[in-house]
């Protein structure tokens, strides 16, 4: 690192002076990535034929650090695997539906859309984006991202404990 010249004059009297020193520093690109708050989504449990079926959660909040200095825009996409049991009970991944959500943190630049209500699948769907902004020169910072989650259990399925896999992807 080079060390900033400076000067001092003493104003030709001897009266004090001034001095002058310049800063300097590197500002380096960061990374995309993403946390969640947890891994296990617990909708409960359904007793057929006492009602609808329906059982509601919520997905784990997500935080997504966009840290580049660029504005190339991001996009969280999520794929669901149908259910199953163990004893080859199945629940096709579409029971499940999602409205989602997200937000800026403070102090973070650009506003991120969330996703439309859909019913999720092996199809990616939005939960939640970031989309290049010609106004600004970079986005960036942090944002949150969750969703309410509605599973519709159909009549017919077997008893058991079923489980699923949603995946989250980051791009």
């Amino acid at each position: 690192m080079r060390t900033a010249p400076f000067t001092v004059s003493d104003g030709g009297g001897g009266d004090g002076g001034s001095a002058d020193q310049r800063l300097s520093t590197s500002v380096r690109a960061g990374t995309l990535s993403m946390v969640q708050d947890g891994d296990t989504v617990d909708f409960g449990t359904t007793v057929l034929g006492t009602g609808s079926g329906v059982q509601r959660s919520r997905l784990n909040r997500v935080e997504v650090e966009d840290g580049r200095g660029v504005n190339s825009g991001w996009s969280l996409t999520a794929t669901l695997s149908g259910f199953t049991s163990s004893g080859g009970g199945t629940v096709p991944a579409d029971a499940v539906r999602w409205t989602p959500r997200c937000t800026a943190q403070n102090g973070s630049v650009g506003a991120p859309v969330a996703g439309s209500p859909a019913a999720l699948g092996s199809e990616a769907a939005s939960l939640c984006r970031m989309d290049p902004d010609g106004s600004r020169p970079f986005t960036g910072g942090r944002f949150d991202a969750d969703a309410d989650l509605t599973l519709t259990v159909p009549g017919f399925t077997p008893p058991g404990d079923y489980s699923a896999t949603l995946t989250l992807t980051l791009l």
